[in-house]
């Protein structure tokens, strides 16, 4: 199968030793391909900073991707900034899994800003995080905002 035609990648709870192998993978076979539609890379033990900014970048490029899960990979608040930015701009992603990735509820906020101009997504998962009373707050808000815009209903799992 070439890497054009692939669709369908998933990669979790890898044993490689070190996450950054598994970055490369993903960000060779995305590179160039013009069709996948799903990737799960959840529970890799990624966490350094650069390999996030390389997920960012595969969120915000790439034209085909419809579900993303990156679940149970750990990062803080500074490594995480950009992604909610590469969300605003991506018009292809359905659903995007986030569950048990240590998201505090600054983080949270800032995912709500993205989600309440971003139009594509349908589903969300931050479940695991511990967001708890004033995470169904900022949930309410986005989904007010998004109603208020006339956009589709938008699943914020908690």
């Amino acid at each position: 199968m070439s890497r054009e035609t692939l669709t369908h990648l998933t990669i979790s709870n890898a044993t490689i030793h070190d996450p950054r192998g598994i970055i490369y993978l993903i960000f060779t076979v995305m590179r160039g391909n013009k069709s996948i539609t799903y990737l799960n890379i959840s529970n890799n033990k990624i966490s350094k900073g650069r390999d996030w900014e390389l997920i960012t970048y595969v969120i915000k490029e790439n034209s085909t991707l419809t579900d993303l899960d990156i679940s149970g990979n750990k990062f803080n608040f500074y490594e995480m900034k950009k992604m909610p930015n590469a969300l605003k701009q991506n018009k292809t992603l359905l659903s995007l899994k986030l569950k048990n990735c240590s998201i505090d509820i600054q983080t949270f906020n800032n995912f709500s800003e993205a989600l309440k101009v971003n139009n594509t997504l349908k589903y969300i998962d931050f479940s695991e995080n511990n967001l708890g009373d004033a995470g169904k707050e900022i949930a309410q808000e986005i989904q007010h905002v998004r109603a208020e815009k006339g956009y589709h209903h938008l699943e914020v799992v908690l």
